[in-house]
């Protein structure tokens, strides 16, 4: 069963409740599958950075885990799968997520991997994975539950039960 999708004008990438996730293109063929990218139900997929936002995939599942790397990786072999990179963001939100969002600049050497995300308690944070796990930048606490992200440019945007709220 599919949980969560996010699209591109090139891509969508699906997430499932047995923690999978699969990229594929618009025409509907399928360019990578990863049956154990998370130990539980995705709760959150999105792509990003870049001008077309098809470089960078990203998913959250329900026990916390937020995993994110760039998709065409020029260090990898012509046999490696985009989705199982072994490089790229990798923790553990304690809270769990609700949503997710990649930084446009991803990867890039001022902003480094960098994502938003939003926890279960409400609370919305920049975290940009570094050498000892990475840190975290507490950008709002809505006191409700974040339904869906979105980073474009600067402004990172998030919806809740009390409308849309920008960050810039």
């Amino acid at each position: 069963h599919v949980t969560c999708a996010a699209t591109s004008a090139k891509l969508v990438l699906l997430g499932y409740e047995d923690g999978a996730v699969a990229l594929f293109d618009v025409f509907g063929n399928m360019l990578d599958e990863q049956r154990d990218r998370h130990a539980s139900s995705v709760v959150a997929v999105a792509l990003g950075a870049g001008s077309t936002c098809d470089d960078v995939a990203a998913s959250a599942s329900a026990d916390g885990t937020l995993r994110a790397n760039n998709l065409f990786n020029p260090y990898a072999t012509a046999n490696s799968a985009m989705l199982a990179s072994r490089t790229g963001l990798r923790t553990r939100i304690p809270k769990g997520v609700s949503a997710i969002a990649v930084d446009p600049d991803y990867g890039k050497p001022r902003s480094g991997e960098r994502i938003a995300y939003a926890d279960n308690t409400g609370r919305v944070v920049l975290f940009t994975s570094g050498w000892f796990g990475g840190s975290e930048v507490l950008v709002a606490r809505e006191d409700l539950f974040v339904q869906s992200m979105v980073w474009t440019g600067l402004l990172v945007g998030w919806s809740s039960e009390k409308g849309v709220q920008i960050y810039d």
